[in-house]
């Protein structure tokens, strides 16, 4: 039997019931992640900068002011610092570990609202918008990240606003909407030096935009002032309260990939493939039929390209890394896979097959939801949101299983320590805390940005740390996967059942 196109397309409502159906339930399961006990290292020090205290904060320090917290990620955050602000006044209503997940998935919720309404703006179909709603949930890293309690989700939110916002002000170029355009850019600058780069980028294009109005040179001067005002502002908050204390020097960070330390890992598979999307991009800017095809959405191309640009070339000369699909650069990515999608759904869409793809789509996105193909809807690791292959994340504790109380001398590895102090201080575990906490425990402290190839480094903070048989002083050790016990010397000590982290003693 022959199925039509135009069979199909009587289909289509039913097909997009179907579609909102699965979106529904992807997003519902998806909410058992914000449950997530475990804050690791980066989540739980963050945690503790909204409190305007640090990771190696002393157990049952006062809380600090909004001064403290601008302080604190001077030396122990690598972002500059907005979503600790943020944090500093949302932690005040609650610490539960929910309610901290909450804010990043608000963020997240704005991301997935902006997929539908920029392509439901570019296209014109709703089918098209629904479809691109699924993008975040399946994109693996943008789902984990929508629930970790750092700036993640408000980087990838703030880029995706920048984009929308200069459609929007293409449109009606005034002054006001330029200055209130600058102030968004200013804003989302200070969740991660990510939107610093997208905001570059918008800036090549917001001054193109004035170059070509046909206005007197006095009023563009305007335009230029309003827009640059807020941004100079946010971009001198940054340096003089993060960026100087964090990395004046722009050092790299030796657990990142440079391109000027090995420019050849362009040739692999995944890079390779993925520049070839990127200079795909040119000729839909350069060849006139092209450019008459996608005119309503060439803002998107255009800063997608210029944004590309920058990312290369600044991790060319060593300044910003590269690994495509990592978290460093998911903002980036995401605005290139989006923009493939545009693109791709524009062609599907001009030969009538969206039905098609709706049906094909709904099969895949099923059948990855229900087999628990996509690993962060269906946690495998004791319900944490984390991938297994994360050297810090697949640490989880469960102190139900262990008696702790029986153990009178606790030895907690700096990676640990601020997790164990947000459960007794502010978690599950607090009301046991007059019993034990902080009197048995020896919460070791660690290096403030350990990363630079410096004395300071990563390497040299792991060759400080103790052997096993040195610690016979005390009866349960508490580490992460960062670090692994087993290759030391550690007659006498054995793991804890039911547990990757923890080590008794004979």
């Amino acid at each position: 039997m022959t199925i039509r196109t135009h069979d199909l397309l009587k289909s289509k409502n039913y097909l997009l019931l179907f579609l909102f159906v699965e979106l529904f339930f992807v997003f519902a399961i998806s909410l058992r992640n914000l449950n997530d006990e475990y804050l690791w290292y980066d989540e739980s020090g963050q945690f503790w900068i909204a409190k305007g205290l640090n990771h190696d904060s002393d157990p049952y320090s006062p809380e600090g002011t909004i001064a403290d917290v601008i302080d604190n990620n001077q030396f122990y955050n690598m972002d500059p610092g907005g979503f600790g602000i943020i944090a500093h006044y949302w932690t005040m209503i609650s610490n539960h570990v929910i309610w901290l997940r909450i804010l990043p998935f608000l963020f997240f919720i704005g991301i997935v609202y902006l997929f539908f309404k920029m392509s439901k703006d570019y296209l014109e179909d709703t089918s098209v918008a629904v479809l691109a709603m699924f993008i975040p949930f399946f994109f693996p890293t943008m789902l984990n990240m929508a629930f970790e309690f750092r700036a993640y989700s408000m980087e990838v939110l703030g880029t995706f606003l920048l984009v929308f916002g200069l459609d929007k002000l293409k449109n009606d170029f005034s002054t006001k909407n330029v200055l209130i355009y600058g102030i968004i850019c200013a804003i989302f600058m200070t969740s991660r030096y990510a939107v610093v780069i997208m905001t570059v980028a918008s800036s090549f294009y917001v001054l193109y935009l004035i170059l070509r109005i046909p206005d007197n040179f006095k009023h563009k001067l305007k335009l230029a002032f309003a827009y640059a005002l807020p941004i100079s502002i946010g971009i001198a908050y940054i340096y003089l309260f993060a960026l100087r204390y964090q990395n004046s020097g722009l050092e790299q960070l030796k657990y990142l990939q440079y391109l000027s330390n090995d420019p050849t890992v362009l040739f692999r598979p995944i890079n390779a493939a993925y520049l070839i999307l990127v200079f795909g991009l040119i000729p839909f800017v350069v060849v006139p039929k092209l450019r008459q095809l996608t005119v309503k959405y060439r803002t998107l191309i255009m800063i997608c390209l210029i944004l590309h640009a920058l990312y290369l070339t600044l991790s060319l000369i060593g300044i910003y890394p590269w690994r495509v699909g990592s978290k460093s650069n998911l903002s980036i990515n995401l605005l290139l896979l989006f923009t493939i999608y545009i693109l791709a759904a524009d062609f599907i869409k001009r030969k009538e097959w969206v039905p098609v793809m709706m049906s094909f789509s709904l099969i895949v996105f099923g059948a990855a939801t229900v087999t628990g193909f996509n690993r962060y809807l269906y946690p495998k690791h004791d319900n944490s949101i984390y991938p297994l292959q994360d050297m810090h994340a697949n640490t989880h504790y469960d102190f139900d299983q262990i008696e702790t109380e029986k153990h009178h001398k606790i030895f907690v590895e700096s990676w640990e320590n601020p997790f164990i102090r947000y459960e007794y201080e502010y978690g599950r575990h607090k009301a046991n805390t007059h019993q034990f906490y902080p009197n048995r425990f020896y919460l070791q402290k660690g290096v403030p940005h350990p990363h630079f190839t410096k004395p300071e480094s990563l390497e040299s903070f792991q060759k400080k740390l103790p052997k096993m048989n040195q610690l016979k002083g005390f009866d349960l050790i508490i580490s992460s996967d960062l670090y692994d016990w087993s290759k030391s010397n550690n007659n006498h000590w054995h793991k804890v059942s039911g547990s990757d982290n923890m080590w008794e003693h004979d």
